[in-house]
């Protein structure tokens, strides 16, 4: 394991250390809320350290991390760190997604919540709202 690998534990790094999938959707709100308590939100850098990492490791899937990060950048970042701190606070999460949706439409906000789901959260929660979060905003459907 690299030292950059070894610097980010934020989020399991390996499949075996995820947590199975949620049998309910109450089951899902306590793995996600577990979750998000013991591994805080990792820095913009991070993220972007781990997303350039996976074009490299997987050039097959570069076109759509390169897409997410030209979508993603600082103001996005703070907001989806909010949603991801505060998964349940509806208000919060539909403000955010508002708020990317204003700036760069539904590709924006695709591109903002599959930063949240594979880079913030490492794919470590399966679903994560299961895209729920910003349902009825803009042109999202969950």
């Amino acid at each position: 394991m690299s030292s950059q690998e070894q610097n980010n534990t934020w989020a399991p790094a390996s499949r075996d250390e995820r947590p199975p999938p949620a049998q309910s959707a109450e089951e899902e709100e306590k793995l996600i809320l577990a979750y998000t308590a013991k591994y805080p939100c990792p820095s913009y850098d991070e993220i972007v350290r781990e997303m350039e990492r996976a074009m490299s490791e997987k050039p097959e899937h570069a076109g759509h991390i390169f897409m997410w990060m030209a979508e993603f950048g600082h103001a996005n970042y703070e907001l989806c760190k909010r949603v991801y701190a505060n998964p349940y606070d509806t208000e919060a999460t539909k403000a955010a997604g508002q708020s990317i949706y204003d700036r760069g439409g539904l590709t924006a906000m695709q591109a903002n919540y599959y930063v949240i789901k594979n880079f913030m959260c490492k794919g470590a929660l399966r679903c994560f709202l299961g895209g729920f979060i910003w349902h009825g905003v803009g042109e999202w459907r969950a």
